[in-house]
């Protein structure tokens, strides 16, 4: 079932399936960001870096190639953005996610943090620019390249000069389709902003997740990927969220993966807790527990082996 089908059949019969699930659906949302922001950083610098090829001075290319490069690039882009966004009968992940924020944040609560209104507004806002860009990428894409049968006209109909009047339809079409591509250029520039709004802001909110095991365990699993956003590490993200320090982190991931009964991944973890805080009782226990019963296991796996042969 997703989440919108429980929620709408929740809301019909008075209950509360989405407030129940409200922790699984805060860490889907900070998934969808991290993935969100990471590809929309690939399309942009490798968008840039043709642009940039294309401007070097010292980048020979045929006559047929020229404006091949920006070209490719425009359709790379435009089609990385289409998937993002999506269409109203089939949403991208950006579309679908921000249904989810307006789900989990719709309003300001009294005496709670205001981050979480703040960060469904970001991704309101990235949603809606990023819809314009799709619309402009569409236009350059679909018609830009026309402008050059458009000029072949021109030279073709060779008009007297007292007739040249009449190429004003002709280059108010180039003018627009000139500021349409400024436009896009400013509009990549506010999508990366607000990308880097959200990521900043996600941060900040990270102390008030502090008791959502599931969102503690995703910096667990997602480890390279928000230190790469943010540039701390694991142990340097805990300690400054727990002010007992990184070991509580490493435990409460832990024991998320210790109840979902992924137990070596969970051994792992209360294993970093020991290496940040050799006392941890938490962490001592666990680990006792744990080597005990995946020896266990280990061993009943080499008996079922003897006994096999």
């Amino acid at each position: 079932m997703s989440w919108r089908n429980g929620s709408a059949s929740a809301a019909a019969g008075g209950g509360d399936w989405f407030s129940r699930r409200r922790n699984y659906f805060v860490r889907e949302a900070i998934c969808g960001v991290l993935h969100l922001v990471t590809w929309f950083q690939e399309i942009y610098f490798q968008y840039l870096s043709t642009l940039m090829q294309q401007a070097a001075p010292d980048k020979a290319m045929p006559e047929s190639d020229l404006g091949s490069g920006p070209k490719t690039a425009l359709a790379e882009l435009f089609r990385h953005c289409d998937a993002m966004v999506g269409t109203e009968l089939s949403n991208g992940p950006l579309w679908q996610l921000k249904d989810l924020c307006h789900q989990i944040w719709p309003h300001a609560v009294p005496g709670q943090p205001i981050h979480g209104v703040v960060f469904d507004w970001l991704i309101g806002s990235l949603f809606h620019e990023c819809m314009k860009l799709k619309e402009n990428l569409y236009l350059l894409h679909a018609y830009g390249a026309r402008t050059a049968t458009v000029d072949t006209l021109v030279e073709q109909i060779e008009m007297a000069r007292h007739e040249k009047s009449a190429n004003a339809p002709f280059d108010d079409i180039r003018m627009l389709l000139g500021q349409i591509a400024d436009d896009t250029g400013r509009q990549l520039d506010r999508v990366g902003f607000l990308f880097g709004e959200a990521s900043y802001l996600l941060r900040l909110m990270l102390p008030d997740l502090a008791r959502n095991g599931l969102v503690v365990r995703l910096l667990a699993e997602e480890e390279q990927a928000f230190t790469a956003l943010w540039g701390e590490s694991l142990e340097e993200l805990f300690a400054a969220i727990w002010a007992d320090g990184a070991a509580s982190g490493f435990c409460l991931a832990g024991e998320s993966f210790f109840r979902g009964q992924w137990y070596q991944q969970a051994l792992k973890l209360y294993e970093r807790a020991l290496a940040c805080d050799c006392n941890c009782h938490a962490a001592l226990v666990r680990v006792a527990q744990l080597k005990a019963m995946l020896g266990q296991d280990q061993a009943t796996g080499r008996k079922k082996q003897v006994h096999h042969f």
